[in-house]
Parts: C-alpha cells; sequence; structure tokens
C-alpha cells in the first residue's frame, strides 16, 4: 500500500476538484479508485463542469448511431457494387459499422472476375 504524503494530499486538494482522478502527478503512484477513494474521506468533490464535460466526452466517444431508411438503402444498393468504399456515402459510420450492418443484411460485395 503507499502511503499519502503532506504532498501527495496538497496536490489532490489543489487538482481534483478540476481534474478528478485524471492527476498525472498522483497517476504514477495512485490508481484511479484509490484516489477518488482518498478525495471522497477528505470531502473534495469534482467540479459539476469538469464532471459535465467529462460525461459529455464519454458519450461522444461511446455513442451509437442509429441506421435511418435512407443509410440502409445506400447500403444496399451501394455496398455490392463498391464494397467498403461505401464509407464516402456514409460519412457518420466507421468501416467496422458498416461491415457489421452489411453482414447483418446478408449483403455481400459482388466480385468481378477478371477474364
Amino acid at each position: 500500500m503507499r502511503k499519502w504524503t503532506r504532498s501527495y494530499i496538497k496536490i489532490l486538494r489543489r487538482e481534483y476538484p478540476a481534474k478528478g482522478s485524471s492527476i498525472p502527478e498522483l497517476r504514477r503512484r495512485f490508481s484511479r479508485e484509490t484516489i477518488r477513494s482518498k478525495a471522497k474521506k477528505l470531502k473534495i468533490k469534482v467540479n459539476k463542469k469538469w464532471r459535465q464535460r467529462h460525461f459529455d466526452n464519454t458519450l461522444e466517444k461511446y455513442r451509437i448511431i442509429r441506421w435511418g431508411r435512407k443509410e440502409r438503402a445506400i447500403l444496399k444498393r451501394e455496398y455490392p457494387k463498391i464494397g467498403i468504399k461505401v464509407k464516402k456515402l456514409l460519412r457518420k459510420f466507421t468501416k467496422a459499422a458498416i461491415k457489421q450492418k452489411a453482414s447483418v443484411l446478408k449483403i455481400r460485395r459482388k466480385v468481378r472476375r477478371k477474364r
């Protein structure tokens, strides 16, 4: 178990409200859970603006984009012809999402054989 020195506690009091458990000076020595636990014991809270921004960033990172009728129609019409290049037409979806949706809809790329 790592010991909390006065200097670490001082850093925690100064930085935790603005950065939460993402304080580089403390992360080298303590886990995020340990930092949160110590802050809770010392009754130090995270700034509400930081919490909201952090929450919004997390949602943005893991956002789920729904496939609409138009997107599915484009995928069904174009994927057999141009394959993953359909990404240029469906910019809001990742290549992985396009491949997954094509698989779910049982759409395959039509391969032309050279003679």
